[in-house]
């Protein structure tokens, strides 16, 4: 599995076990549970929108996620650095990434989802 669909398939997860809270949801969670193997992109997105933004899981997740390249991401300090001739990546300051995620003005979960994978 790519990364890149890292966080769009945990979003999924996480709105279906939250189908309890949301009728939104509900669709989904029946068509997940029935088998069907394609979900209908309108009952996703719906489902996606219905669950608001919460500034203090947002807080928690970057935290926890900056607590954890401080502590096991070796090449922290070397991302930040302009890449060797050839190589086509920009340098990068991810904790200060992580802590512009904040500042951005979310509506619902999704959005804030979308913008840290």
């Amino acid at each position: 599995m790519r990364l890149n669909y890292l966080a769009p398939f945990i979003f999924v997860l996480f709105a279906l076990s939250a189908h309890s809270r949301t009728n939104e949801c509900q669709k989904v969670v029946d068509d997940y549970n029935s088998g069907v193997e394609y979900l209908n992109y309108t009952d996703v997105k719906t489902c996606y929108e219905s669950n608001p933004f919460n500034q203090t899981n947002a807080n928690e997740t970057i935290e926890t996620i900056k607590e954890l390249l401080k502590g096991f991401y070796v090449l922290l300090d070397q991302a930040k650095e302009e890449p060797k001739p050839g190589f086509t990546f920009r340098a990068m300051d991810l904790i200060s990434e992580l802590d512009l995620l904040l500042k951005k003005n979310y509506s619902y979960e999704y959005q804030f989802m979308v913008n840290y994978k």
